[in-house]
């Protein structure tokens, strides 16, 4: 019978078969692979399955070919672990200035990282950057009770509004430098449990009494990694002119 995997743990010896999948309850897809040289939790790699109990698996190269997947750990060569191949994930490493647009499309930058600067031959096709770290329009330290709601925290005087240095709008994205809260417990109550240093969360109402924020990420936003949506991604050596 299967069980339901820890998508994080790394193996020394493989537990299911080379090639497993295993989708989880949000519809995020995931495949089990021998893991590769230099990989870390967010790396981008290509793979191809040998056999059930081993694949090929390498930190994406420039003008490389082959189907696409995203660590959950730091599988690295000897090892087993889950990747992931359809979903979004927030944790996929990105160049360090994580400047990727929301929308735009993936390319190799260096091994094992993506970006939407468009490099010849490098496109990771049927993936584009979702929520991007660069997208992150501005970075508060709540001081717990100082604002005693979000509403007062987008005002004038409020820490969200002197974060960002002008008035709060719907869609504005910040994170969050350590675990305090409005004294309404604003961010808990978006979040579904406390807040943590470099959560995010999207503004989506202004407007008095129903001023509120969405939870978007949870503590995985350092410099260097981007959001990704993706459907069995793939790369080739030929740019996306020459595919249609």
């Amino acid at each position: 019978m299967f069980t339901t995997p820890d998508l994080t743990r790394i193996d020394s010896t493989a537990l299911f078969a080379v090639g497993s999948r295993y989708t989880d309850g949000d519809g995020n897809v995931y495949i089990y692979l021998s893991g590769g040289t230099s990989i870390v939790e967010g790396s981008v790699v290509t793979y191809y399955i040998t056999s059930k109990a081993a694949s090929v698996t390498a930190l994406l190269a420039e003008a490389a070919t082959g189907q696409v997947a995203i660590a959950l750990a730091a599988t690295v060569a000897n090892k087993f672990g889950w990747f992931q191949v359809a979903g979004i994930n927030l944790h996929v490493k990105a160049t360090a200035d994580g400047a990727a647009a929301a929308g735009a499309t993936p390319h190799w930058q260096v091994a094992g990282i993506i970006d939407d600067a468009v490099v010849a031959d490098s496109q990771v096709f049927r993936a584009t950057f979702c929520v991007c770290e660069g997208a992150v329009d501005y970075s508060v330290n709540i001081t717990d009770g100082t604002d005693a709601t979000l509403l007062a925290a987008f005002a004038a005087t409020g820490e969200i509004y002197a974060a960002k240095g002008s008035a709060i709008a719907v869609g504005d994205i910040f994170r969050v430098g350590d675990t305090d809260d409005m004294t309404d417990n604003a961010l808990e109550g978006a979040k579904g449990s406390a807040p943590a240093a470099n959560d995010l969360f999207r503004v989506t109402n202004i407007t008095d009494s129903d001023a509120a924020v969405e939870f978007i990420a949870a503590g995985v936003w350092p410099d260097g990694f981007a959001g990704l949506a993706f459907n069995y991604p793939f790369v080739t050596d030929m740019d996306s002119a020459s595919l249609t």
